[in-house]
């Protein structure tokens, strides 16, 4: 059971789904974290976006960023899900987005996934706890895609049409 205090420690330091945007310090989902850069960040004018990659650019880079063509060009939103952290495009959907960015083969550059499944190893490691008396599969992997998801919705309903940066209290 969290408290509130350990769901905004969670959200704060832990969550793999979440990012501290390094330009405005605000915890922001990593799904929306373009998004997030060229509309809502403090430093947005700073920003321009990548037609290929539809990524955030800082501006000062983007004519280089263009001309080298190095970019891994974003799929439609409907097609496919693209990532600010790593620049891969895959499954579209929210589901996807959680195995990506959580799961054990999922996004190499979220440092909070790493974090995450190391601290569920060594939860899984210890005799007695609720992670190794439960019998049947663990993880992501495991999951019955009929199971809904055991992460807490942010607070204030957040969607597609709303704002998805988390403001600290």
């Amino acid at each position: 059971m969290f408290t509130d205090e350990g769901l905004d420690i969670h959200y704060w330091k832990h969550c793999p789904m979440l990012r501290r945007c390094e330009h405005c310090k605000q915890v922001v989902e990593i799904a929306s974290l373009t998004e997030h850069r060229l509309t809502e960040c403090d430093k947005k004018d700073s920003f321009g976006k990548c037609q290929r990659c539809s990524e955030a650019i800082a501006k000062e880079d983007l004519q280089e960023h263009l001309k080298t063509k190095n970019c891994n060009a974003a799929k439609p939103e409907k097609i496919a899900n693209h990532c600010p952290l790593c620049h891969e495009n895959f499954q579209p959907g929210e589901e996807p987005w959680k195995v990506h960015l959580m799961g054990r083969d999922g996004c190499k550059m979220n440092p909070r996934r790493m974090q995450t499944l190391q601290r569920t190893q060594q939860l899984q490691a210890k005799p007695g706890t609720l992670a190794t008396s439960r019998p049947g599969p663990t993880g992501i992997k495991g999951r019955s895609p009929t199971t809904t998801s055991r992460i807490p919705a942010p607070r204030a309903g957040l969607n597609k049409t709303t704002s998805r940066t988390l403001n600290r209290r």
